[in-house]
């Protein structure tokens, strides 16, 4: 799915579900006027990427990231961001900040893994959180890059048996 333009979410009960990748072009940009901190929805099963010029701003909402293939998330833009992440990836899938990123990763709000599901990095750039990253059963595999927690984070960073961070700020 590309996005080449504006998409604007008015509503709490706003879903965006994509099966497979999104893409957000040059000049492409989202617009949040929900009253609540999960609205929009955003469900991926494939990669994500910003794209150089996109200005994709999430204040509030939470991408989802679900299936049995890995996403590949690919930041180019220092002008885009998240706001909350779910990892649901299931089957040996997992979420990945990929080598192929240009500016670190931005989650303005938290992450939340859950049981069964795999955090990593193969990108020399930052996944800064500057929420809590609320891990319930997931591993955290940090090949290389910094997990960086930028707020004052309510829940503390839960390591499970065969986790590793390559740098940690």
């Amino acid at each position: 799915f590309y996005v080449g333009g504006a998409i604007q979410f008015n509503d709490n009960l706003a879903v965006l579900d994509v099966g497979d990748d999104l893409y957000w072009q040059d000049g492409s940009s989202v617009a949040v006027n929900t009253t609540t901190d999960f609205a929009p929805a955003v469900y991926v099963g494939g990669d994500w990427e910003f794209q150089p010029g996109s200005a994709v701003d999430f204040t509030k909402g939470v991408v989802d990231f679900q299936g049995t293939s890995t996403s590949w998330v690919r930041c180019k833009s220092a002008s885009s961001n998240f706001h909350n992440i779910r990892n649901n990836k299931s089957g040996g899938a997992f979420l990945a900040l990929s080598g192929a990123s240009t500016t670190d990763m931005i989650v303005e709000g938290n992450m939340y893994m859950y049981s069964g599901t795999k955090l990593t990095s193969y990108s020399a750039y930052s996944m800064t959180i500057d929420g809590f990253l609320n891990n319930i059963g997931g591993n955290i595999t940090m090949e290389s890059g910094t997990l960086k927690f930028n707020g004052n984070p309510s829940i503390g960073l839960k390591m499970n048996a065969g986790d590793y961070l390559y740098h940690l700020t």
